[in-house]
């Protein structure tokens, strides 16, 4: 009898596309996802395996349920259970329902427990703020039609490790280059896993093969930019020496479009959003802008249709500037791909360029 968990997923600032990752993952490595709740930055899925968020782009916290069903059921399982092996400590809360049962529980324990609500407050892209209690022990405690669900948050996403990664890698492109947070969530939405072989035929100085390499894929990046493809293969040996990655990696500077017929697993990128926009465009600029994108993608993206597998799929990002936005139906009925997730907005409050993120197969 095959045994399920239901694990917690306190998601980031862009919950619709945190969603995005975490299912496209699971379901690459049949992890036969169900979801239990989905509310504003909290997800819970039903799963046969726990997922190690430090594989995610996009998860800040995770943990698994201990106890659901009735407001009493879970009230009296936190009652009866030693939450924390300690007496002196302090512990934060996410979820919709009150905290006051554990303020109680401990209070009754006689144990020093201090509730800390945290000074760092996450803003979503629909511009709900929520704390990022810095604590000892995180807890979960939520309600969705009347059942509830109580669990410990044991898992926390490497913030500081990655960005060491990021800021000690001898090339960086300030304005220019992927955040190692979007260059997981398109592997992982691209169904890319150990062993696979990735391309991404816009590499520029090789954030998302980093990531890949990382994660023990092989990986296959061009770019017509000569000093893009000098800081992509200055930072791949920076990686191999202190990372010490095994997987064979092939950095070439090429135009995607001539990219050799590799029969790739997967494909993420991100696209060439055009130059860096100084003045708000107005929307026929912004419209025209999208249009010569679009006579620039289609062809490409017909190309990439060849060059992997049947059912390898493209994780890739498209400007979306003021309202205006690549046409995915045009670009079925061009290519021959098919959207199975989004589009998808990512982007900041008051910006008037962000991105789509798209994925087809």
């Amino acid at each position: 009898m095959q045994f399920f968990m239901k694990q917690i997923f306190i998601l980031g600032r862009n919950p619709e596309l945190s969603k995005a990752e975490i299912l496209a993952y699971a379901d690459t490595r049949n992890l036969e996802p169900k979801e239990i709740l989905f509310e504003e930055n909290y997800l819970v899925l039903e799963l046969n395996t726990q997922i190690d968020i430090q594989d995610l782009g996009g998860t800040i916290k995770s943990g698994e349920v201990l106890s659901e069903g009735s407001e009493e059921e879970v009230a009296d399982y936190i009652n009866k259970e030693d939450l924390f092996d300690s007496d002196k400590f302090t512990y934060g809360v996410f979820g919709n329902v009150d905290e006051e049962i554990l303020k109680e529980k401990f209070k009754s324990e006689k144990r020093k427990a201090v509730l800390k609500h945290g000074r760092q407050r996450m803003k979503s892209q629909g511009g709900e703020k929520f704390e990022i209690p810095k604590s000892d022990v995180c807890f979960f405690l939520s309600a969705l039609d009347d059942k509830f669900y109580f669990g410990t948050l044991s898992q926390e996403y490497d913030y500081e490790g990655v960005k060491s990664r990021d800021m000690e890698k001898p090339v960086r492109r300030e304005e220019l280059a992927i955040s190692p947070r979007l260059s997981k969530i398109l592997i992982n939405l691209a169904g890319a896993k150990e062993d696979d072989l990735v391309l991404d035929p816009f590499c520029g100085i090789g954030g998302i093969l980093i990531e890949a390499l990382v994660r023990g894929m092989k990986v296959y990046g061009v770019d017509r930019d000569a000093n893009a493809i000098k800081g992509a293969l200055s930072n791949m040996s920076w990686l191999k020496k202190n990372f010490k990655i095994m997987k064979p990696y092939i950095i070439e500077r090429r135009d995607a479009r001539k990219v050799p017929d590799k029969q790739f697993d997967a494909i993420a990128t991100e696209t060439p959003l055009g130059k860096i926009v100084r003045h708000r465009p107005n929307r026929q600029e912004a419209r025209e802008t999208i249009e010569n994108f679009e006579r620039f993608i289609m062809p490409l993206l017909k190309y990439f249709k060849s060059i992997k597998k049947e059912s390898a799929r493209i994780a890739i990002t498209f400007p979306k500037i003021r309202e205006a936005g690549v046409d995915c139906s045009l670009v079925e009925e061009e290519t021959g791909l098919k959207v199975v997730t989004g589009p998808i907005f990512e982007g900041r409050p008051g910006q008037f360029i962000g991105r789509d993120i798209v994925v087809f197969e």
